[in-house]
């Protein structure tokens, strides 16, 4: 749907939102849009885990070593 000018900027009333969600099809509406909503508030409160002064495990075949040449090649011909 496109934005004009004649569009209302107001939020839809709880009539007018379930009236849009009547006229959906089908297979756009979701059935589990509660808890989905829900699931995605909690997760969102959730303090953010930092990956920071965790080192991944050498098993998996990483380390943090950097390798690089002392010598860099002269390319500004």
């Amino acid at each position: 749907m496109r934005y004009t000018g004649s569009m209302s900027k107001d939020p839809l009333t709880d009539e007018e939102r379930q009236a849009f969600i009547d006229k959906l099809p089908d297979d756009q509406k979701n059935e589990n849009a509660e808890q989905t909503f829900d699931e995605a508030i909690k997760c969102a409160a959730q303090p953010k885990q930092s990956d920071q002064g965790k080192l991944p495990d050498s098993s998996d075949g990483y380390t943090d070593t950097q390798t690089h040449s002392d010598k860099a090649e002269d390319t500004s011909h």
